[in-house]
Formats: structure tokens, sequence, C-alpha cells
């Protein structure tokens, strides 16, 4: 590692980001670039650690444990995606461009003539050269499964890794520990006519599931193309029924299904049991990414279950103001942008028409909820039914802690359910006025982690704006 006083591009590289104004509305990214550059510029990147940046940069308690908490992993992906907005943007041409590579937490300082003369196109590269590329959509999945280690290999590595991946396909089963890859079938079940409230569990092939509030799931129907896989005792974070996410489809593949006309709340379930920490494949935040579609609609580009929620994690997407499509159905597409698409269920129940009606949920949740332009009051009603010294989950103050934010900009921080209403069971009701859509003409309401997992009773929300007279 070079001395302190060879950095001075790179300080003048952080000073200039941090003077931008891209981080006015999200100072935590600001204290995450800092720390990690303050450390790499005194030859510290060894202790970059994600413990150390919980505790050291964004204050978490000393008894801070990663594998419940992914307030890092969160803020980290949040600040890889708002360095390359900016550097494909008015950082386009600076000298010196900061990466932090998926899966790491150690910065790099790009020199960008350096990189222009060794590409030869003017252009700086979105990401190290070194990347993983995509698999193409072709490749087998059971050749998708590897895809992590391609960031690893030296080039005397790739003929045994040939022979490995042979002999796997040979001799080995196929899919994940403790479960199977079932190849495609063809949607049996016969259509139930227009359906007004549904549950699906994706990939699951017989039987139905009754959830902790008494919900029926009811098996795979209505799809078409991807694959089944299908686990055992897969341990899941931040849900009381992991038996929702105990079978996934994945690939390339897509849902039709008869709804009776009229408004819909849709949620989609997800929990990334493939990759990351502890999982199978490893790797990390970008292992996979993939697109949603409703009714031919984008509603999800590049989502990354890992990077959002953390591995074998519960992630909860919701969409309200959905409608069947003019042949009365609703259509739902997944397809892959880096590894392949995946779901584990699919919940649509009667909606209200620029609202949300919800029950108690709890994980890493987003609603994206799209408004016209306007002013909006968002109420939140929250009760602690968990934690307490007579409930299931023991504990008291402290034991649920969340921040709330609004297309990125902070509403509340360390919200603690238990210790603002004054115990277990106690309402307690936050109102945020004068909040606006997104430039796509969203509200994406987010409930952040930061001890144990983020819970919700209700959502209200309610339009501020004066009608046009």
């Amino acid at each position: 590692m070079a001395a302190s006083a060879n950095f001075a591009r790179e300080r003048a590289e952080l000073e200039s980001i941090l003077s931008s104004g891209i981080f006015d509305r999200a100072p935590s990214l600001a204290l995450l670039l800092a720390y990690v550059c303050s450390k790499y510029f005194d030859g510290e990147s060894q202790h970059i650690k994600e413990y150390n940046i919980a505790v050291e940069a964004l204050g978490r308690q000393p008894d801070f444990d990663p594998k419940r908490d992914s307030i890092v992993r969160v803020e980290a992906h949040r600040l890889r995606k708002r360095l390359r907005e900016y550097y494909a943007g008015e950082g386009q041409a600076h000298p010196v461009q900061i990466v932090i590579q998926p899966g790491h937490y150690a910065p790099k300082f790009l020199i960008r003539d350096e990189l222009v003369a060794a590409n030869g196109t003017g252009e700086v590269p979105a990401a190290p050269a070194n990347a993983a590329p995509a698999l193409p959509a072709q490749v087998p999945l059971e050749f998708s499964l590897v895809t992590p280690w391609y960031r690893r290999l030296s080039w005397w590595m790739v003929p045994a890794l040939a022979l490995g991946v042979l002999a796997a396909t040979v001799f080995w089963p196929r899919g994940e520990a403790n479960g199977k890859v079932l190849p495609v079938t063809a949607d049996t079940y016969p259509s139930a006519g227009n359906l007004e409230e549904l549950r699906i569990l994706a990939g699951r092939e017989h039987g139905t599931y009754i959830d902790g509030y008494g919900h029926q799931w009811q098996p795979d129907r209505y799809f078409t193309g991807g694959s089944v896989f299908q686990m055992r005792d897969h341990t899941i974070q931040g849900s009381r029924d992991p038996e929702i996410y105990q079978n996934r489809r994945e690939g390339s593949f897509g849902y039709d299904i008869p709804l009776k006309p009229g408004t819909y709340e849709l949620r989609l379930y997800f929990a990334e049991t493939l990759y990351g920490e502890g999982n199978t494949a490893g790797g990390g935040e970008s292992s996979r990414l993939f697109n949603v579609s409703v009714n031919g609609r984008e509603v999800f580009r590049d989502l990354d279950i890992t990077g959002e929620a953390g591995p074998s994690t519960a992630d909860v997407k919701v969409l309200n103001d959905i409608s069947p499509a003019p042949d009365g159905k609703l259509h739902l597409r997944f397809t892959g942008s880096t590894g392949v698409a995946f779901l584990n269920g699919i919940e649509i129940t009667p909606g209200v028409p620029g609202g949300l009606r919800q029950g108690e949920r709890f994980g890493n949740l987003t609603y994206s909820i799209p408004v016209p332009p306007g002013r909006y009051r968002l109420t939140l009603y929250l009760a602690e039914t968990w934690f307490g010294p007579n409930k299931p989950g023991r504990g008291g103050p402290g034991s649920r802690v969340f921040d709330i934010f609004c297309n990125g900009v902070a509403l509340a921080r360390n919200l603690d359910i238990y210790k603002d209403a004054g115990g277990a069971d106690r309402a307690l009701v936050h109102t945020f006025p004068n909040l606006q859509p997104n430039p796509q003409g969203k509200l994406v309401i987010s409930l952040v982690p930061v001890a144990n997992y983020a819970c919700l009773n209700a959502l209200e929300l309610t339009s501020e704006t004066s009608p046009k007279r």
C-alpha cells in the first residue's frame, strides 16, 4: 500500500463527490463512502468488514450481528447504485472514479486515462474489467450455478473447472443442498374462473398451505415456462411462514391469472437461497439480477433480492392499483438480467384505488405505489405484537428497530415501536405529509431493518393536492 501522501488525486475525487450534492438526502451513504475510503487511505483495507462498517460508520451497537441485521448490505447496495448514476452523469469525465465492487466493501480508484488507453473506446467501463459476465439465456441451469466462481478464476483453473462441471453433470444430482430441480411441466390445473383473491406458492406441486393468518395458499398454477426448485428445511429469516419460501419457480417464465374486473393489490414473495453467504453458490449482491413486468409494463428492473434483503431472508414487493388486462387476465413476466429470475409466491387481494389494504407484514419491506403528480400524506399504523416480556420473541425496547424511507429520503430513523408506543399490543400511528412521487410517478416506501425486521400493520395514502377547478 502506498503512503497516504500518494493519494492526492484519490482524496480530491472523494472530496469532489462528497461535495457534489448527490448525498444531500442520503447522509448515511456519505458516511459509508467516507469511512471505507479513509480506511483505504490509511492502508487498512483488510479491516473494511461488514461488522466494522456497522459499528464504526453507521453507529450500530457492539453486539451487531450481520446475520440478523442487513443494514450494511442494504446501504452498500444503495451506495453502489448512487456511484454508478453519478459517473454516468456529471462525474463521467472525472480523471479518477470510485468503484465498490459487488460482494466487497473496499473501494477501488480507477484512473480514467489508463482505462481509456487500455480499452481504446474513450469510455470508462461501468464495472471493473474482471467482473463476471452475465450468462447467455441458452446456458443450462446447472451451469448457471457456478457463475460466482467466474470472478475468482485464474487461467490455469479453466481446464480443471471444465472437467469438474463435466463430472458434476454426469455423476451429481442437480440443485442446491437438500433440494431438487424438477423439469418444466404444463399447468394442468383447470381454470377456476375469474378470481377475486388468490395465493400461489410458486414451484409447489401438490397440497395447499395455511399460513399464520389463516390464509390458504394453492399449489403452482397459471404459469408458463421456467423450472421448479424444491427445498427442505432451509432457514428463512424475517418470516413466520418459511413454508412460503421453500419452493420457487425460476428461469424465464410468466403467469396469466384470470381475475374479475376491479382493482387489486399484488404481493410478490422472494427469498434468495442460492446466492449469498451461507448458501450453496456463494457470491453476494448482484449475483442474481432480474426484471419483472405486469401486463407488459416493467415494474422492477435489475431486482437484487440479496442486495435488498440479504441471503435467505424474506422480501415482499407490493404493488397497488393492479387490474387485469383487457383479456381478463393478469400477465406477470420474469426475465433474467444476470443469472435467472425466480419467484416464491404470489398474493392477490382486492384493493382500494389509490391506496393499500394491509395486514401485518414484516421483513425488509418495499411498497411501490404509482400515483398522479401532486402531494400526498402517508400514514403508517403499527403495533408490536411479537416482542415483549410475555410475547413469543421476548425482549422489549430495542428488540425491533428500523428506518423508513420514501423515494430514498429518510422519513424516520431508528423507529422502535415497543419503546415509542409504551409496550406491546399498543397502537402507534406515524404520519408523513407533503410527499411527492419520483420521476417515474411512484412513491417508493421502504422499511429497512436496523435490529431484527421491520413490521407494518396498515398503510394509508391520501392526496393533499386540491382538485383543480
